[in-house]
């Protein structure tokens, strides 16, 4: 290893056997989360990514296909995280969907990758203390709740456990002076690399994680072995990087960057690796979506101002790698592992907590060096007892569990995580909107309804709140207010199926017939045989009293969708409507054998009846609907009404 490197300073914990050491660290990584056990799913892709996710609810040669099939180009599948869904995949079969499991499989992979970074850390020049207590204080960093707490940033422990393991094999083979060591060595490096990436797409880092060790640890007679190692990376990496762009693009999750153009992005850049650097020393006021604002120009002084000082830091790293080439090292590392979310290539993500799982650990082993040379420097000048470090060291590791312990509250439910949001942040759209859709579900109607109109406040572009609005307001038959609401969001996001549904619907009940059809038939020109688009025209047709044309387009949608209750009904209404009783009594016939229970398909066939003149028919109908349910207004009303025409 480079000698200038080599440290003769170190931590208690030294003489402590491997085993003894990764007791402590599974402590260091359980202990503070043993309260997520109570958390449960939260709105915040737990319910796309695991409760909706219909691929996880079996473990068959099917479902591994489809989740392999998300990392190709034209796979219908959503989720792209093969071996993540996997492990979510176990967790139902232990459990369904109860969230206890999940929460153990976060921890256990925690501690995975804990342990994985002692092993690699220990292969370093800085002494077994101190990478013990480095890997302790990664263990309780409070930046790592986001990735252990929510149970969908699972991708994050499994690959970064996945990415140490494979970093410390392709340190084994370059170290290795056995041709048959070294190969098998390399061979798991691959391996454990393809597997990050499975979890991942981010561990692509490794090659960089992997120079950076390199250039600065290994003896410089290893380099050539290294680099020669690193190139069999290049062509499965970049055919993987090029593989994952062109399936991003597909599923719009690279968007165009920032402010127009590449310059205006990275005018972003210095700015985070900022935040990202002070989440890391100060971890205080952590949220679960934090607001960055687009620079207003290429001389924003915000933006400017971070990009001089990030180039005052770099200067400062530089000069004093001189002296400290560990310096380089830690720099090095954080930079490379956030490489892929400092919006150099624009993904639909801005800044989050998780990002940090791996990047944090160059600076807890710079933290732990920092102690170990401030200890030898006490020693050599007998200023006072060793002691003093490794109280601070303890007071650190102490005051991180407690924040990570209160941090895990948060994320208790998804009221508490969007409130926790909303207090740091009140104009936070995203975080007003799921907190009004969480009220909404919980029956707090107009407390939601508030949240969706500040959430606008904030961000008016953001179209959400807009159509949650207006599905509040056309639920309580508002219809008016409730196509004001969706008209915007037409405007926003112009061909988003379920809002052009309920736009239509609006129309529909506020008379406006020809804009529904309007809307619909636009629809069956993208999507021909639309089961709704048919149906909207149907009963816009009905509205203008066309009951003729509303056959037509009924019978469409009946015929499109030959299993769907609610199409065959509107369908045989209309038959009614136009007067072709035998033609609805058969569907209603059909209907009343395959859902035997359903109160109003013997109504319906009982009006039927009546009107081909068999009112004694029609009587036993709606008397059996009252078997059904005695309480029923309908059949009450119409035996009442044959009744007094009997009498009459």
């Amino acid at each position: 290893m480079n000698s200038d490197i080599k440290r003769k300073s170190d931590l208690p914990g030294s003489e402590l056997p491997l085993w003894a050491a990764c007791v402590f660290v599974v402590l260091a990584a359980v202990i503070p989360y043993l309260n997520t056990f109570g958390n449960d799913f939260v709105t915040y892709d737990d319910y796309d990514l695991i409760l909706n996710n219909k691929t996880i609810r079996t473990l068959d040669a099917r479902s591994i296909g489809e989740m392999l099939s998300a990392y190709l180009p034209g796979s219908q599948t959503d989720v792209n995280l093969p071996l993540t869904a996997l492990t979510w995949a176990l967790n139902y079969r232990i459990s369904g969907y109860s969230a206890w499991s999940y929460h153990l499989g976060n921890i256990l992979l925690h501690v995975a990758a804990c342990v994985l970074l002692l092993l690699l850390f220990r292969c370093g020049p800085w002494g077994r203390g101190v990478a013990l207590w480095a890997v302790l204080l990664f263990a309780v960093h409070p930046v790592h709740v986001e990735a252990v707490a929510w149970l969908a940033a699972r991708k994050e422990p499994l690959s970064a456990a996945l990415l140490f393991a494979s970093l410390a094999t392709f340190i084994s083979f370059v170290r290795s002076r056995s041709l048959a060591i070294s190969g098998v060595a390399l061979l798991c490096s691959i391996l454990l690399w393809t597997a990050a990436l499975l979890a991942k797409p981010t561990a692509v880092i490794l090659p960089g994680l992997a120079f950076v060790w390199l250039a600065v640890v290994e003896r410089r007679e290893s380099l050539r072995k290294g680099i020669a190692g690193l190139a069999v990376f290049a062509l499965p990496g970049a055919l993987f990087v090029w593989t994952q762009m062109q399936v991003l693009a597909e599923r719009n999750v690279v968007s165009g960057h920032l402010g127009g153009s590449f310059a205006m992005t990275q005018m972003t850049t210095g700015f985070l690796l900022l935040r990202y650097a002070g989440l890391l020393f100060a971890p205080v006021n952590l949220s679960t979506h934090y607001i960055i604002r687009l620079p207003e120009g290429l001389t924003d002084p915000l933006y400017l101002g971070c990009w001089l000082v990030v180039l005052m830091i770099a200067g400062a790293v530089v000069v004093a790698a001189r002296r400290r080439r560990g310096v380089l090292f830690y720099a090095g590392w954080f930079v490379v592992s956030l490489l892929p979310v400092l919006h150099i290539v624009q993904f639909r993500a801005g800044m989050a907590d998780r990002y940090l799982y791996v990047a944090s650990a160059a600076f807890c082993l710079g933290v732990a060096v920092a102690a170990g040379k401030l200890s030898e420097a006490v020693e050599a000048r007998k200023a006072g007892s060793t002691t003093i470090v490794l109280i601070g060291l303890l007071i650190l590791t102490v005051t991180f569990s407690y924040a990570t312990f209160q941090r895990n509250k948060v994320w208790r439910n998804s009221e508490t995580l969007w409130s926790d949001t909303i207090k740091k942040n009140p104009f936070n759209t995203i975080a007003l909107n799921n907190l009004g859709s969480e009220y909404e579900k919980t029956g707090r109607v107009e407390e939601a309804k508030d949240l969706y109109v500040r959430a606008i406040r904030a961000d008016p572009n953001h179209f959400v709140p807009y159509e949650n609005l207006g599905t509040i307001y056309g639920r309580n038959g508002d219809y008016a207010q409730a196509a004001e609401y969706l008209e915007k969001v037409q405007k926003l996001e112009p061909d988003i199926p379920r809002v052009l549904r309920k736009l239509s619907m609006s129309y529909v009940e506020t008379d406006r017939p020809d804009d529904a059809i309007g809307i619909a038939r636009r629809m069956l020109v993208a999507e021909p045989g639309s089961v709704w688009a048919n149906q909207i025209i149907c009963r816009s047709m009905l509205v203008k009293k066309d009951t003729a044309s509303a056959v037509g387009y009924c019978a469409a949608a009946a015929e499109a969708a030959p299993g769907d209750m609610q199409a065959a009904m509107i369908y045989a209404n209309t038959l009614f409507l136009n007067k072709q009783y035998s033609d609805a009594a058969s569907i209603f016939s059909a209907l009343a054998k395959a859902y035997p229970d359903a109160i109003s398909v013997w109504i319906n066939l009982g009006l039927c009846r009546y009107m081909e003149g068999d009112p004694a028919e029609a009587a036993k109908l709606w008397r059996h609907a009252l078997q059904l349910d005695p309480r029923n207004k309908k059949a009450k009303e119409y035996l009442e009404q044959m009744r007094m025409m009997k009498k009459q």
